[in-house]
């Protein structure tokens, strides 16, 4: 194969590997004990995988449901995104963060009675990259 070719297909995997890469997204988020005291500032990470798959990351927390990549449905508002976490183990809990597309804050939820509710507590998530 010559040089040309060779550096032709060279380019041609690089963009194609650059426009299969994974996009994600960050926010700050205060983690909080059992007994309801701020512990860990850790972080919330949104990875969009394409074809519509997210995967959602806790990092800084204790709780082991989301210690690792899980599913999300993503839902995409003028105002705000929401992001609903599918529980991976038998005994999580679904969660729901609403985050502001701004950046500038959003909060998470828990079900209650069967609507979505604010968990109660500041998680101050804000846009971190």
């Amino acid at each position: 194969m010559s040089p040309k070719r060779i550096a032709a297909a060279a380019a041609t995997f690089a963009g194609v590997a650059v426009a299969g890469a994974a996009q994600a997204q960050s926010w700050t988020y205060q983690v909080y004990n059992s007994a309801g005291q701020p512990t860990t500032a850790g972080y919330v990470t949104l990875t969009d995988k394409g074809d519509g798959k997210h995967l959602f990351h806790l990092y800084g927390g204790r709780d082991q449901c989301w210690q690792s990549d899980v599913e999300a449905k993503v839902e995409k508002g003028a105002e705000a995104t929401v992001i609903e976490t599918i529980a991976p183990y038998a005994g999580c809990i679904p969660a729901r963060f609403v985050v502001k597309n701004d950046g500038s804050g959003g909060e998470r939820m828990v079900q209650k009675d069967g609507a979505w509710v604010n968990d109660g507590f500041a998680r101050n998530l804000s846009l971190k990259n």
